[in-house]
């Protein structure tokens, strides 16, 4: 029998967002915030939605992490914004080349 099989697999494997709510779903002892009806209301009405979203964030605890998220991300880049404008073809009389 191949006892384990399963939990070494879960082990292995990267921490994606996708595993992030798997796991989330797996502990009963956190039960989500959010409401599966009114979810599926949103993702619905978003159909008739112009311009339709791009993303669509559902439940407090989501927009927290993905702020959180964000806001370290650009922080990470910050310190960046001179390189990456030093890297820019110089500018001629005429306008950008």
């Amino acid at each position: 029998m191949r006892h384990g099989f399963v939990e070494q697999r879960r082990a292995r494997r990267p921490k994606t967002p996708a595993a992030f709510v798997r796991g989330m779903l797996a502990d009963e002892s956190r039960p989500s915030p959010g409401d599966p009806a009114k979810m599926a209301a949103i993702i619905i009405g978003s159909v008739d939605t112009t311009p339709a979203p791009k993303r669509i964030v559902l439940g407090s605890d989501s927009y927290g992490i993905i702020v959180k998220a964000l806001t370290e991300r650009l922080a990470d880049i910050e310190p960046q914004k001179e390189i990456a404008a030093s890297t820019d073809f110089a500018a001629t009389p005429d306008g950008p080349r």
